[in-house]
């Protein structure tokens, strides 16, 4: 946890007027050392610009190169997507249910292998996210798995990171999956047993868990993995705390995540939108301090994620766009809240935001 603690105390303390360039410049660095040792990535900047990989990662026209699976991932074998002297970590922790290898087998092969790195981010960033929001550091926690692995290859890694968390004293929790239960009752019998009860599911789930825990006599929560559908705000939740996540299947670690100054920056544009010829905006986030570096080209939002093979300038099929943290401070400045107050958890994240909208 030392990484993760050391990566958000960094964004909480670095001048607002360098966070925006520290933010840029760790993106860019990250493409240049792909060019470097990525084998694939490196050639096809040079088969795309006529230039060397290396020279071609700071070269100013790079930002107009994506990847995608037909035009780098069924081309490119893995070993030419692993970074140089990786291909022992590509591990993955999907394996076909068909082959009977359990999860986290070595030497699967997939589209998307994963790393131990890659497993370790991810478990930091649940780790920062349940204690920020929950304290389930120190509160004795139930943590509900309501994740059906069908649809979503991210569920099991997701389950697999909470237990390792549990196990290595990160948590004080207990992790049960809401399938393996005969029904709510016997859960809500569990749960009385703990300070807590916090569920893990689906956007499309919120409102149900939602009113399945404000029947129950603890202290509950709710983490989301995605944007919750249209129409349900954080307030309908009563005295259930809702906070939603972003992820995608490509990527390893999670993207991003809700916080109060998220939270405070979307009501504010939400406002605006109302107003102007704005489209609407669902949401925002903020990036994890460890985790995928995100960028806007047009109203494309694109992810790049550093692990045994990385996931570099993939577009995650939403419509949105990157707001600059200088710019969020415009946003709120006249607020009750501005971002150089201390909110809940502290000192924000001088991190920009990750604005969806519906046009």
């Amino acid at each position: 946890m030392l990484r993760y603690t050391a990566a958000s105390r960094f964004w909480r303390m670095i001048p607002a007027g360098l966070s925006d360039r520290v933010w840029h410049r760790r993106g860019w660095s990250l493409l240049q050392r792909a060019a470097r040792w990525v084998p694939a990535y490196g050639q096809l900047l040079e088969i795309f610009q006529g230039q060397p990989g290396p020279s071609a990662a700071a070269g100013r026209h790079t930002h107009r190169l994506q990847t995608c699976r037909h035009s780098y991932v069924d081309v490119y074998p893995l070993r030419y997507r692993c970074c140089s002297g990786w291909q022992s970590e590509a591990i993955t922790f999907d394996p076909d249910p068909c082959s009977g290898a359990p999860p986290g087998a070595a030497g699967h092969h997939s589209n998307w292998p994963r790393s131990r790195y890659e497993l370790s981010i991810l478990r930091q960033q649940l780790v920062g996210l349940l204690s920020g929001w929950f304290d389930a550091r120190r509160r004795r926690t139930l943590l509900v798995l309501d994740l059906p692995a069908a649809g979503w290859a991210g569920a099991p890694r997701i389950g697999r990171a909470l237990q390792e968390a549990i196990g290595l004293g990160h948590l004080s929790a207990t992790l049960v999956d809401r399938d393996s239960q005969d029904d709510d009752r016997g859960l809500a019998r569990l749960a009385d047993a703990f300070q807590q009860c916090i569920v893990l599911t689906r956007p499309g789930d919120v409102a149900e868990r939602v009113d399945w825990l404000a029947s129950q006599q603890v202290r509950s929560g709710i983490v989301c993995f995605g944007p919750p559908v249209s129409g349900f705000a954080a307030g309908a939740a009563g005295d259930v705390a809702v906070c939603s996540v972003l992820g995608a299947d490509e990527v390893g670690p999670l993207i991003a995540a809700e916080t109060p100054l998220s939270r405070l920056a979307a009501a504010a544009m939400r406002m605006e939108a109302v107003n102007g010829d704005a489209g609407r905006v669902l949401g925002a986030w903020q990036p994890f301090p460890c985790g995928p570096w995100i960028e806007q080209e047009g109203c494309d939002l694109l992810v790049s994620s550093w692990g045994a093979a990385p996931v570099l300038r993939y577009r995650l099929g939403w419509c949105g766009r990157i707001v600059p943290f200088e710019q969020i401070r415009s946003v709120l400045r006249g607020t009750t809240a501005p971002p150089g107050n201390r909110l809940r958890g502290g000192a924000p994240w001088k991190l920009p935001l990750i604005v969806l909208s519906q046009a």
